[in-house]
């Protein structure tokens, strides 16, 4: 998770470019349970701090 988490980041600064093989690596674990779950996790922390 933390590196699908890094490359998404990555391609969206232009660091990485936006391969076929890389973007559904990214989707890949984006689709994981636990990154699913982070995210959540996330946008509720978001949510709480306005």
């Amino acid at each position: 998770i933390l590196w699908g988490s890094s490359l998404g980041w990555a391609t969206m600064f232009k660091l990485v470019p936006e391969l076929p093989e890389v973007m559904a690596y990214i989707d890949r674990v984006g689709s994981r349970p636990a990154a699913r779950r982070s995210a959540e996790a996330d946008a509720a922390l978001a949510a709480a701090q306005g």
